[in-house]
């Protein structure tokens, strides 16, 4: 009887546990070459503003969704079952096939951004994005102001050494990546690196001017934090400050479900962290970052030279293309001269 019982809540578990790990990476491989064949009308400016920018949208959560999903499943399946499934291709094929996917789709997504849908944000809408250096005098005062009203309170650098671990970071979060140095005359130059979490509490764009002819004028968040990152270490001298973002994948909802069933009251609740926490399956690092800290990075969540994707570009298109949800609305991001499905 107890066998019984036991064979009925194995069947059950596998029913509930979904398609297999193939069958799930080919279903999103699918959904993203359709996401980049609807792209393709991003450059049509017939089809309004608002409704390509959602498009972009759509396709980089439809990324992510590929990486915590699809390479989670592969990667727990690997661990569970070893490097191929019977009757299918290897789990370390379909690691590649993401890989090269997600690079063109990634490409695509930057290109579109900065050839296409920045330039008509500034020429349409009034709205220009600009970067640290195009920054005047009397903007990076007002900026400053800005930073240590708004920003400071709400940033917590951490220092990753022997005695202090590497942080837990929030999924698909920005971070900054800094390499420090003191400089002492008694001591000599001593290096250190820390970790800095960009809040999400912050909006990702920091308005810089309104009052102007050429209409709103903004900085990425990322860019606003690092033009004074300076301020957090007045002692110390920084070496390197490069943006990463890190992609967690969760355990499978139906390994957790069956042992919190099986298990007691008292072991459920470790197994429910672990869940939580899950584990790195991307690590996404500014082109410009040094090896070093590529290395470094990669040593403490445990990921390989293959599961970095290095950014020619802004991180998080998704984020990027939200900027009319915080903008009142335009009416000539609006306007269509034709009706189309977005």
């Amino acid at each position: 009887m107890d066998q019984l019982v036991l064979a009925t809540r194995e069947t059950s578990a596998s029913a509930k546990a979904g398609p297999p790990p193939i069958q799930l990476v080919n279903e999103y491989l699918t959904r993203l070459k359709g996401r980049t064949q609807l792209l393709e009308r991003a450059g049509d400016r017939s089809v309004p503003l608002r409704q390509r920018m959602k498009l972009h949208r759509m396709m980089a959560d439809e990324l992510d969704e590929l990486f915590i999903v699809g390479a989670g499943h592969l990667k727990y399946a690997m661990d569970d079952v070893g490097e191929a499934e019977a009757d299918g291709p290897s789990f370390t094929t379909l690691l590649g096939e993401i890989d090269a996917r997600a690079g063109l789709a990634a490409s695509y997504l930057h290109e579109s951004w900065r050839d296409r849908l920045q330039p008509e944000l500034a020429e349409r809408c009034g709205v220009a994005v600009v970067r640290r250096d195009q920054l005047t005098d009397e903007e990076r005062v007002h900026l400053k102001q800005r930073f240590l009203q708004d920003a400071w309170p709400l940033l917590t650098p951490w220092v990753v050494d022997q005695a202090h671990p590497f942080p837990r970071l929030r999924n698909r979060g920005l971070n900054l990546a800094l390499s420090l140095e003191r400089r002492d005359e008694r001591l000599g130059h001593r290096a250190a690196f820390a970790v800095l979490a960009i809040p999400p509490g912050l909006r990702r764009f920091v308005e810089v001017s309104t009052a102007s002819a050429k209409g709103s004028i903004f900085i990425l968040l990322e860019d606003f934090i690092a033009m004074h990152v300076h301020l957090l270490f007045p002692a110390l001298h920084i070496k390197e400050c490069s943006l990463f973002r890190v992609t967690w994948a969760g355990l499978q909802s139906i390994a957790v479900e069956g042992r919190a069933k099986a298990s007691s009251p008292k072991r459920r609740a470790p197994t429910l962290r672990r869940r939580e926490r899950g584990r790195p399956v991307r690590l996404e690092l500014t082109g410009q970052a040094s090896s070093e800290n590529e290395a470094l990075l990669l040593r403490s969540l445990g990921l390989g030279p293959g599961d970095v994707y290095r950014v020619d570009g802004p991180f998080d298109i998704a984020g990027l293309c939200g900027i009319c949800g915080q903008r009142p609305t335009c009416v000539r991001c609006d306007a269509a001269a034709v009706t189309a499905e977005a």
